[in-house]
């Protein structure tokens, strides 16, 4: 077999036939009966695989605590539930704070009819400067007081601060709890991290978003 690389040399008799392959031409002799196999290739892009071995992780695990003291009157989602943000995951008794907090609106509700019969008689030079901020004062100690036992009141129902799983909850109706006992962890799975470790030298082979 010969090979030529004008279209002059391939005009050797007609015992020869010419084969067209891209931009080279092969030539090949009848008589001889030499087998000629063409295959046409298509370039493809490579991208190779990179494997490496890793774990899962919950975005964030975050221990529940109670802000206020009580006995456990109730609780919410079951353990490996999943949860909303705000869902109820136990209430508190309220014992007597409902009746503080009424014995507190009246408190404020005196210390500002006092505070404005003070501030009247000032104005009118009957009462003294001091007296009026005696006033002013005792009814902001009044109105302090009030917000203290609402937050209290608040405190009692413990909620999930963000959706997610309710991986475990330490306690059950009748438990009674302290302030910054813990009551229940709760597990963000959105999104979910993926950590994982390889040699350095692949580092250049990693971007930034590649999805499998």
């Amino acid at each position: 077999m010969q090979t030529a690389s004008t279209a002059d040399d391939a005009r050797t008799g007609d015992a020869e036939t010419s084969l067209q392959v891209g931009s080279a031409e092969i030539i090949f002799d009848e008589e001889s009966e030499t087998t000629v196999r063409t295959r046409f290739l298509n370039a493809t892009a490579y991208n190779p695989t990179l494997m490496a071995r890793g774990q899962t992780e919950a975005n964030r695990i975050v221990t529940v605590r109670a802000e206020t003291s009580g006995r456990i009157m109730e609780v919410g989602a079951r353990e490996g539930s999943l949860v909303g943000q705000g869902d109820l995951l136990v209430q508190l008794e309220l014992g007597d704070r409902e009746a503080r907090r009424t014995k507190a609106r009246a408190l404020v509700n005196q210390r500002a009819i006092e505070y404005k019969a003070t501030a009247k008689l000032q104005s009118r030079g009957f009462a003294a400067e001091t007296k009026k901020a005696e006033g002013e004062a005792l009814l902001a100690e009044a109105r302090a007081e009030l917000r203290q036992i609402q937050v209290e009141i608040e405190d009692t129902t413990i909620s999930a601060p963000f959706a997610g799983v309710l991986e475990d909850r330490a306690v059950e109706i009748g438990d009674f709890v302290q302030e910054g006992d813990p009551i229940a962890t709760l597990v963000d799975l959105n999104p979910v991290l993926v950590t994982a470790t390889d040699n350095e030298r692949n580092r250049d082979r990693v971007d930034d978003g590649r999805r499998p």
